[in-house]
């Protein structure tokens, strides 16, 4: 975590553990199990077709709103021969669907003052992707045609494949970018981390052998398999009524049909360590040494006050140790840069 990132969490943290102090002062000391209180400003339903709505009206800046469209798979769900393909998929969303066909899409968007790239975009990772849109106002035709998008992206993928061939050098280009030493010592360093998992073997930028040769039926295989309602939560922001959000959602998402027996997710294998290891990796550019000691355990929830404060604790407590050790490179006290 960079130093903007810990600092900012640390102040988040300062925040709450000041809010939750003053909410006890004169009190009984607070039930640890009580659950987590949620924001009673967000607006949530389960459409009849089983896709999650999340509602939340924010009127900074008045007269704006953001959606995204959160699916949940990522490259964790790819088979071996599937190596890159959620994140190829994810370009392909932007290259025609039933409502915009190839080129249209953008277009429109840029004709209402947007720019693709920033207040349109998308991401992939190893358990999501998601697909991102910021809209100029909330006018009626405006969320109408941000939500048509949003559903195209959903359920109404076009995946032609003179679309596909013409986006494979697009995503081949993204995995040259990447080829450097901080990709090679990440694709060195995940398999003894996490040694015999998907997760060691499922970088979402994928091999190129892999990209190189989807096709067509390929990407509708895994579309028609994880892009599904039950598996999907549409997420808006915005300076509008939620009760008239939602009724708009409900028209344009209401032709996606659920899927009967869906399957499960792929499962990541990752395993607590049971011993300690050690590795040493290296790289003929790399510029920089490092040294990190990691444990890895089972994942603990985030559901209750109390493990509120246990995960509340442990992050003060390495920001703590990174202050420490700062302070002694700082002042020429350390064995370490």
């Amino acid at each position: 975590m960079g130093a903007q990132g810990m600092w900012r969490r640390v102040a988040i943290a300062a925040v709450v553990m000041g809010m939750l102090l003053s909410s006890v002062v004169g009190a009984d000391e607070p039930d640890l199990r009580e659950p987590l209180p949620t924001d009673p400003a967000i607006h949530t339903v389960e459409l009849p077709n089983g896709l999650s709505v999340w509602i939340r009206r924010h009127q900074v800046p008045p007269g704006r709103l953001g959606m995204w469209l959160h699916i949940g798979s990522g490259s964790l769900n790819e088979e071996e021969e599937e190596r890159g393909l959620a994140h190829f998929l994810e370009h392909m969303a932007f290259r025609g669907s039933e409502n915009f066909p190839p080129g249209e899409l953008i277009r429109y968007f840029e004709s209402i003052g947007l720019t693709f790239g920033h207040h349109q975009n998308a991401f992939t990772g190893f358990d999501q992707t998601t697909y991102q849109m910021r809209l100029p106002d909330t006018e009626d035709e405006t969320l109408r045609k941000g939500l048509l998008c949003m559903a195209d992206f959903a359920f109404r993928l076009s995946l032609l494949p003179e679309e596909i061939e013409k986006e494979r050098g697009v995503v081949l280009e993204e995995l040259r970018a990447r080829e450097g030493p901080i990709q090679r010592v990440m694709e060195q360093v995940l398999p003894v981390l996490l040694p015999g998992s998907r997760v060691a073997e499922r970088l979402p930028i994928g091999k190129e052998e892999a990209i190189r040769a989807f096709e067509s039926e390929d990407f509708r295989r895994y579309y028609e398999t994880w892009y599904r309602p039950d598996n999907a939560t549409l997420i808006v922001v915005g300076d509008v009524e939620p009760e008239r959000m939602q009724a708009l959602v409900e028209e344009a998402f209401a032709e996606w049909e659920p899927v009967e027996d869906p399957p499960a997710d792929a499962e990541p294998g990752v395993e607590p360590y049971t011993e300690t290891r050690a590795a040493v990796l290296s790289d003929a550019e790399l510029t920089v040494a490092r040294a990190e000691a990691i444990a890895v355990r089972p994942l603990e929830p985030l559901e209750t006050v109390g493990d509120f404060r246990r995960d509340l604790v442990d992050s003060l407590g390495i920001w703590i140790l990174n202050r420490r050790l700062s302070d002694m490179v700082r002042e020429g006290k350390a064995p370490f840069q």
